[in-house]
């Protein structure tokens, strides 16, 4: 007399199967994506905070590893690798994200696919502020070239990032009233001219 119970009976063959499961091993797919993860998932484009992505599979990775595909959708705000390679035995893998300069709050959705799983996670991109200004020589005499540089905390958006200049007194003269940080740069130098002083 049989007894019916749940889960898959190995004797006869009956019962409930991780259909799943069975196709990834066997087929040697190592797995599908079950989770991606990015850390931080809000940074300033181009700045200094490294972004890692962690992607992790169901199921250990076999003796040639197992594939996942990256993708972005605002590859104007983020880039990823094409693939990430989880190692053999492995369960999860890393990989970083190239942020760039926008003009504008960006969310860059990242999705991963191995297997029969896909995952997708944010990421917030935000336009790079001004933080400093700094100049060649801080002392001069009158009559001697300065060089001032101005500084971002991420890189300049596509079309460059504008940045207006003024002096409060007469005997230092800028060379223009703005200075335009371009694309992909993080400073921008500008002159100014020093005037004989009593």
């Amino acid at each position: 007399e049989s007894v019916a119970k749940g889960g898959w009976d190995y004797d006869s063959g009956w019962g409930a199967m991780n259909f799943t499961g069975f196709v990834s091993r066997f087929a040697g797919l190592g797995g599908s994506v079950s989770s991606l993860t990015l850390n931080p998932n809000s940074v300033v484009g181009g700045g200094s905070t490294t972004v890692t992505g962690t992607v992790k599979v169901d199921y250990p990775a076999p003796a040639a590893g197992t594939v996942v595909t990256l993708v972005s959708d605002k590859t104007g705000a983020a880039t990823v690798p094409a693939t990430v390679t989880i190692a053999s035995g492995q369960t999860s893998a890393t990989f970083t994200v190239t942020t760039l300069g926008v003009a504008t709050t960006t969310t860059a959705n990242i999705t991963a696919n191995a297997g029969f799983g896909t995952a997708t996670a944010p990421l917030t991109v935000k336009p790079a502020s001004f933080t400093s200004i700094t100049l060649s020589l801080s002392t001069v005499y009158g009559g001697t070239a300065v060089t001032g540089t101005v500084n971002l905390d991420g890189k300049a958006p596509k079309d460059g990032l504008v940045v207006t200049l003024s002096s409060s007194s007469p005997a230092a003269v800028l060379g223009s009233t703005s200075v335009t940080i371009p694309s992909g740069s993080t400073s921008a130098t500008f002159n100014i001219k020093t005037i004989p002083v009593d």
